[in-house]
């Protein structure tokens, strides 16, 4: 989509926010793979939450051992002694799978930062991307005893160059350029075998459409658009993302791909480190790092000037 995007300047190669190429999905990572083979490093996640000045390993259920003795043993035995309660929102769902301990020190701060939303105003119909830990390995973390939790991006793949938007380019070659590029979107409409997407100058007829444009911009498009779905789009909320690439003329102490901060007085809520994704990524000696921070529609961030959120 639209955040697959890299840039290049003075030696370095930023993505617009942190990529890695990883699937359930084994069909799809086939042809990803496929469509990249021998342009890949195979890469082990090595990543952390920042949490009372220490790296604890991520996720965090997983580094319990780094923790005070005090705030592990909260959560040890809230995970362990869980009481449920009645599961209307994303917060009751934390609660009712991580118990409080989890829930208070690190879960629900750093969901309600990058969401800007407390997750007690959040549905959590989307939770099923959020594995569950299993007993044995939140026993194993607190102990100190090496475990690892979303095992499924244990282990990823990055290009060795040009950054994540090698992939979409690859796929555009490999398709023989047949995608049509710079042609604005204005109306659809339904035709008896399909479709026809049109502007002002041109347009293209389809048997079928999948739309990831912005719901706010397709509603636009259609013709005879229901007043209450026009006023439930225009009430929709959303959040913005803001990146902020930085270059450094000295390597990094630590080795890890990226850094979670729940901290709400720390602006970004995840740093990647691209330098950790090959040779080719920073000039040697140096590092470089994405800064991530959302905003909503109106907020702080939102109205904030570049320099100052750069600075």
């Amino acid at each position: 989509g639209g955040l697959c995007r890299s840039f290049e300047k003075d030696g370095f190669t930023f993505d617009l926010g942190g990529h890695i190429l990883f699937s359930r999905d084994r069909e799809i990572l086939n042809l990803e793979l496929s469509l990249l083979e021998g342009k890949l490093n195979k890469l082990h996640r090595s990543a952390a939450c920042w949490f009372k000045n220490r790296f604890v390993k991520y996720p965090f259920e997983n580094g319990l051992a780094a923790l005070d003795k005090e705030d592990a043993y909260e959560c040890l035995l809230h995970f362990v002694s869980n009481t449920q309660r009645p599961q209307h929102n994303f917060e009751d769902w934390i609660y009712n799978t991580f118990g409080k301990g989890l829930a208070q020190l690190y879960l629900l701060p750093y969901n309600e930062k990058i969401w800007k939303t407390e997750p007690s105003k959040m549905d959590f119909q989307w939770v099923e991307r959020i594995p569950r830990p299993p007993l044995e390995d939140i026993v194993k973390s607190a102990l100190g005893i090496e475990t690892e939790g979303y095992v499924h991006q244990l282990h990823f793949y990055y290009p060795k160059e040009g950054g994540f938007e090698t992939l979409p380019k690859t796929l555009e070659k490999n398709i023989n350029g047949r995608i049509l590029k710079d042609f604005s979107v204005e109306r659809i409409s339904k035709t008896g075998s399909g479709w026809i997407v049109s502007n002002s100058s041109a347009e293209r007829r389809y048997k079928k459409l999948i739309c990831a444009m912005p719901i706010f911009n397709l509603i636009k498009c259609l013709p005879d658009v229901p007043t209450e779905v026009k006023h439930a789009g225009d009430n929709l909320a959303y959040n913005s993302l803001s990146v902020v690439l930085i270059g450094l003329n000295r390597p990094r102490k630590h080795q890890i791909v990226s850094c979670f901060f729940p901290q709400p007085d720390i602006i970004f809520h995840r740093l990647v480190f691209h330098d950790y994704f090959g040779k080719n990524y920073a000039p040697d000696g140096c590092s470089s790092m994405v800064c991530e921070i959302t905003s909503k529609y109106g907020d702080e961030i939102w109205t904030m000037p570049e320099e100052k959120i750069i600075a």
